[in-house]
């Protein structure tokens, strides 16, 4: 018997046909956390010093035809299932549109606030509870804003490319085995592992008078940059800016991440350092430039018309039994040790990856008594020809694992070939 987990697929669909009139809506609330609160991304405890940029809840409303859509990104780690129930049930409490034709992912930044997932690295700490308690209603605000903005629109795709900031972070070595990141200029590296998602697909709506409105930006890398004590969404806010700059202080710049798990910053070939606050700057700055290479490209989709579907899908987990179990407690000891006796990286990655699926309970595939099918959930928009259900040229959104590998999006990319436009990396 296969050992699963569930996992929420859901498309919105911007089709060409005859329909009624687009309108458009785009808002951003800010949601940092507050100082102090524990951060996300990495296996030891850290509390946020300070903010060097806010992390912010960005929503597209989409309205045609009497249905309307949101797509919603969050400058977070993570989209927990709790956290996408809560805020879809507020969503429907404070606008007028369904839960379950809100699709919400997070951009995967590595410097935001731990979501409560458990006690390990300050998850269940009253400073998380309490920002977790009101984050589905800035979240949900950001959606009413959109909605309250809705005007008549236009809306036109393209598809850029960008190698030089994105790279496999697994290596095969020379002596057979498969490294993961080995180290910059490491003799002993022969090739990368796994390839990249290099495209960069934008999807832009203005109004019919010419007012920007928004920008939505997809790109497959880890948002790992900065690793610091500072709050920062990374990437997205130098990226953000720039467009800003080009088009004006009112667009909005939504960016998603494709399948980055086994995707990120690190140029092994170049010997300086890649972090901090710089990287992160000097990376949205070149993917800025892409997007705005790609922009004489726009091509306008003609009487869009709004559909939506979800689905629930599979994922097989690996066997884990009662040794492995007991092994991996035992790395997550060792790390509360002395410095000496500290496990690497790997180990921990591998023992947190072990309980992880024991906890994830029988029913998707587990050992433990509940379910979290949600909690390494992001995702990406995808402008996707022939997705089941649709007709050629239609413009897709659809959620997948941020923290899912490239090969992930390949096997998409098989089913779906020649796509136009914006899809899972």
């Amino acid at each position: 018997m296969m050992r699963v987990m569930p996992l929420m697929v859901c498309a919105v669909l911007v089709t060409p046909a005859w329909s009624a009139e687009l309108r458009v809506g785009a808002a951003a609330v800010p949601i940092t956390p507050p100082t102090g609160i524990p951060m996300a991304g990495y296996y030891s405890e850290r509390g946020a010093q300070g903010v060097h940029d806010d992390l912010q809840a960005k929503a597209i409303v989409l309205e045609a035809g009497g249905r309307a859509v949101a797509l919603v990104v969050l400058d977070l780690i993570s989209t927990p299932r709790g956290l996408v129930e809560l805020t879809r049930k507020e969503i429907e409490r404070t606008t007028h549109l369904q839960g379950a034709d809100v699709m919400i992912s997070a951009t995967h930044t590595h410097t935001g606030p731990v979501l409560g997932r458990d006690s390990r690295f300050g998850g269940q700490s009253d400073v998380v509870r309490d920002y977790l308690s009101g984050l589905p209603g800035r979240i949900a605000e950001a959606v009413r804003l959109a909605e309250s903005r809705l005007t008549p629109a236009k809306v036109f795709a393209a598809r850029g490319r960008e190698e030089s900031i994105a790279f496999n972070r697994r290596y095969h070595m020379t002596d057979g085995t498969v490294g993961w990141n080995p180290g910059k200029l490491n003799p002993k590296i022969l090739k990368p592992a796994g390839p990249i998602d290099p495209e960069v697909p934008v999807v832009y709506f203005e109004s019919t008078g010419g007012k920007p409105l928004a920008t939505y930006v997809n790109y497959a890398v880890h948002l790992d940059n900065v690793g610091q004590s500072q709050i920062s969404a990374d990437l997205p806010y130098t990226l953000s800016r720039t467009l800003t700059d080009f088009k004006g202080p009112e667009m909005i710049t939504l960016f998603s991440a494709g399948c980055c798990g086994d995707v990120n910053h690190i140029d092994v070939r170049w010997g300086e350092p890649q972090r901090g606050f710089a990287n992160a700057a000097r990376m949205g700055t070149i993917l800025a430039a892409e997007v705005l290479r790609a922009w004489p490209h726009l091509k306008p989709i003609d009487a869009p018309a709004i559909r939506v579907k979800s689905t629930m899908v599979s994922l097989a987990l690996p066997e884990v039994g009662d040794g492995d179990v007991e092994k991996a407690r035992q790395v997550v000891a060792r790390m509360q040790g002395r410095r000496a006796e500290r496990p690497g990286f790997m180990e921990m990655v591998q023992a947190f990856k072990v309980l992880d699926v024991a906890a994830a309970g029988p029913a998707a595939g587990g050992r433990g008594p509940g379910s979290r099918p949600w909690e390494r959930v992001g995702v990406g928009i995808a402008p996707w020809r022939d997705l089941r259900g649709a007709g050629p040229g239609d413009q897709a959104g659809l959620p997948v694992p941020a923290h899912g590998h490239r090969r992930a999006g390949q096997r998409c990319d098989r089913l779906h070939p020649g796509a136009p436009g914006l899809r899972p990396g």
